[in-house]
């Protein structure tokens, strides 16, 4: 009763904000677009030139496939920050206090990722049946049909999502922006890793016990009715999410559901019950709130400190501090009020933005840089990419490191809160981003295009991360962003997506002009978003 009732509290605080509210609306909202005319501009289904009647079981089935494929992404990143916010708030050092073991509040935590996920869910799923009857190809709505894939399929995934959210908190280096970088490619891995190899998927090859995102399962159940439906059918061209067919009208046929049966369930439950071993692997990891997850009194082989050893520091130096103290006069007030230089401030800007950064991450920006120049063009398609990505953990705290710190009343106190302080971020973090890349920069130096749109990239990321920052008060929806956008543009060559402007095709798009365009746009607002702000308090 304790687990239940800790669950059921964490479920309602989260469910109660502002934040979950605009993520209901998006997520239904997305899922209005599930369902598309044949004489709409995209499709999300595609099946060589193919789809199934939207009736129940065909509705049920692709856009419960949707919702296992971008609510998993966009999910987690929604609720890896339960723990966060326990030791943030104090919350976790009560908590700590009580009877509740460390497998026991885990547990509790990972259910009411579970439950916010999974109101999302239903959500979903009652929007597919007024989807299904505003489409009007078939108004007889089958229950089970409709609500056996959300439940069967996508439930257990969201749950074993809220699961693996816990343990990428609990364990300290996937705690913060690499854990999210990490969940990236994880969930890549999840997506394709299954259907490796596979390019004619059906019942007899559909990997059912290593495929938890059940997509390659359902997308072969498609297939098969596609298969029985459809003569000569061959399934050699499948497109899963939102592509863009103008001029093309999609066929359909009628498909029957899928085929339910023992070993396809047990898969299912297994993967339900994998949640429960996730849950126990984080354990080890879990601090139970009493430090920062390093191991005290340890040197961290990366650079810095345990939490012991720079207590017992301070400890030491205790006596020397109160005499320094006392000797120390302050310099009296003249009757002028002179404002901080802005190149000041931009080098205060930069020194905590590199805060706190190991030492293995100057070596590893120091070495793409020495790479990207020396490395033959293919091999700096791949290196140029990396470097784009490598100082994500800097730019995430533009615009919100004073609301993590706790230092907004302060700030916001200072002489022209806004502009002076929204710039001197903007500046510092493209300062960053242009020592961070100098390697890419650097290779384009002889073409004069390329190297303006590498500095327009410099200027645009770090804008993205301050609007995200200020609108959001975290890092999260930034990293979660970006590693779209970097994913989709420069590390897959989509030209249209390509901000930094090096693949073929980039420029002839005028995909830079684009991006400084939007750079513009989003410092704007950020600035009319953190004036609102300052109004409000």
């Amino acid at each position: 009763m304790t687990l239940l009732r800790f669950v059921r509290g964490d479920f309602l605080e989260r469910t109660r904000s502002y934040s979950f509210l605009v993520t209901l609306i998006v997520i239904l909202s997305g899922a209005s677009l599930g369902l598309p005319t044949n004489t709409a501009s995209y499709a999300t289904v595609d099946m060589d030139g193919w789809r199934g009647r939207y009736n129940s079981a065909w509705v049920g089935a692709s856009v419960s496939l949707l919702t296992s494929l971008f609510l998993s992404l966009v999910g987690f990143y929604l609720v890896k920050n339960s723990l966060e916010r326990d030791r943030r708030t104090g919350v976790g050092q009560v908590l700590a206090a009580t009877p509740l073991s460390r497998y026991g509040y885990l547990l509790g935590k990972a259910l009411s990722n579970a439950a916010v996920l999974g109101v999302l869910v239903v959500a979903v799923m009652l929007m597919a049946g007024v989807m299904q009857a505003l489409r009007s190809e078939s108004r007889v709505i089958n229950l089970v049909d409709l609500t056996a894939p959300f439940l069967l399929v996508t439930m257990p995934f969201m749950m074993l999502v809220g699961a693996l959210a816990v343990l990428f908190e609990a364990v300290p280096l996937l705690r913060g922006s690499f854990g999210n970088v990490a969940w990236f490619f994880f969930w890549v891995f999840m997506l394709v890793g299954p259907g490796a190899g596979n390019s004619n998927l059906d019942r007899d090859t559909a990997p059912i016990w290593t495929d938890p995102m059940g997509a390659v399962f359902l997308i072969g159940e498609m297939m098969r009715g596609a298969r029985e439906a459809v003569p000569n059918f061959n399934g050699d061209n499948i497109s899963v999410g939102i592509n863009i067919s103008q001029g093309r009208t999609l066929q359909t046929f009628d498909w029957q559901g899928i085929r339910w049966t023992s070993s396809i369930l047990a898969a299912r439950f297994l993967w339900l019950l994998s949640i429960l071993g996730v849950t126990a692997a984080a354990v080890p990891f879990f601090d139970r709130f009493s430090g920062d997850g390093t191991r005290p009194g340890r040197r961290r082989w990366w650079g810095g400190r345990g939490p012991v050893e720079a207590a017992g520091d301070a400890t030491a130096t205790d006596a020397t501090a109160h005499a320094a103290f006392a000797a120390t006069s302050l310099t009296p007030l003249t009757g002028g009020r002179a404002a901080p230089r802005l190149p000041g401030l931009i080098r205060a800007e930069v020194v905590l933005l590199l805060k706190g950064q190991p030492r293995i991450w100057y070596l590893v920006a120091a070495g793409l840089s020495v790479a990207c120049l020396l490395a033959p063009p293919d091999a700096r398609a791949i290196l140029g990419p990396i470097a784009w990505i490598w100082p994500l953990a800097v730019w995430s705290t533009l615009g919100c490191r004073e609301r993590l710190h706790g230092t907004e009343a302060l700030l916001d106190s200072s002489p022209h809160p806004v502009v002076r302080r929204l710039l001197t971020q903007w500046l510092a973090g493209a300062g960053v981003s242009l020592v961070a890349t100098i390697g890419p920069g650097l290779a384009v130096m002889g073409d004069p295009s390329r190297l303006a749109a590498w500095l327009v990239a410099a200027l645009f990321v770090p804008a993205l991360a301050l609007a995200a920052g200020v609108m959001s008060g975290g890092r999260r929806l930034f990293e979660g962003l970006y590693i779209l956008l970097w994913y989709v543009g420069p590390m897959n060559k989509l030209a249209d997506l390509d901000y930094t402007g090096q693949t073929e095709g980039a420029l002839a798009a005028g995909t830079p002009v684009r991006f400084a365009i939007a750079a513009i746009l989003l410092l704007t607002a950020a600035a009319a978003f953190r004036a609102r702000q300052l109004r409000s308090r």
